[in-house]
């Protein structure tokens, strides 16, 4: 298995969020709604509420995949208009950045991520990233964890370039469209079955799932990074 893997691959493409750093969004939400309720007058456990409801509903609904729908100020616009209030743009823009700059120091690499994209790079391999968090955060986070995104990533695919939120077909269609690689050379990583692997396994690509929790039917499991290096023979 290590030998077959290690020749055959060409390309590699990893999930953001909790596959290639941690993060906690606790406090940064925390502070977020303070900033809301001191702006807005109306109490933090409301608007923290009103926030959690909206996004549950809008997580179960038809527009679960719409971008505009998930995006942050959009949706925080969405919830306050809910609440019946206005903000001014630079006071919504202040919120959201009030959240992004607690998210971001929150961020660790996870175990042996570094030695396994070194490992990566050294062996010619195209290596990208496939999320549904957008473009501008999702540098701010890779370029806070890595240095510079690019010193690693040859490519990057957020739902501006897909038009949809994950999981969803296009993602996979533009992860062939940018490698140029038959399925069969293409490996993904990620945490979730559901929403990294599920769809990539019915496209021919080698699927593989870093994560405490085994679920689904990858063609790798790993706990970890350090695990995967072994496995794969890097």
């Amino acid at each position: 298995m290590k030998e077959k893997y290690s020749q055959e691959i060409r390309a590699v493409v990893c999930d953001a969020d909790h596959t290639l750093y941690k993060l906690s969004s606790q406090e940064a939400y925390s502070k977020m709604f303070s900033f809301l309720s001191e702006k807005t007058g109306i109490k933090k456990c409301v608007i923290e509420i009103t926030f959690k409801k909206e996004r549950e509903k809008l997580l179960f609904s038809t527009e679960a995949k719409n971008p505009e729908k998930r995006e942050r100020k959009n949706f925080l616009k969405y919830v306050l208009n809910k609440l019946n209030v206005k903000l001014p743009e630079n006071e919504i823009r202040k919120a959201i950045e009030m959240f992004w700059g607690e998210v971001c120091k929150t961020l660790e690499p996870n175990d042996c991520v570094y030695d396994f994209l070194e490992k990566i790079k050294k062996k010619g391999i195209t290596l990208g990233v496939f999320t549904d968090e957008f473009r501008e955060n999702l540098i701010r986070k890779l370029n806070k964890v890595f240095g510079e995104w690019e010193r690693y990533f040859d490519f990057l695919i957020t739902p501006e370039d897909t038009g949809e939120m994950k999981p969803s077909e296009k993602y996979y269609e533009k992860i062939l469209e940018i490698t140029r690689y038959s399925p069969e050379k293409i490996l993904v990583i990620g945490d979730s079955w559901e929403k990294d692997l599920m769809l990539a396994k019915q496209y021919g690509m080698i699927t593989i799932l870093v994560s405490e929790k085994y679920e689904g039917n990858p063609d790798i499991y790993a706990k970890s990074f350090c695990e995967l290096i072994k496995v794969l023979d890097f």
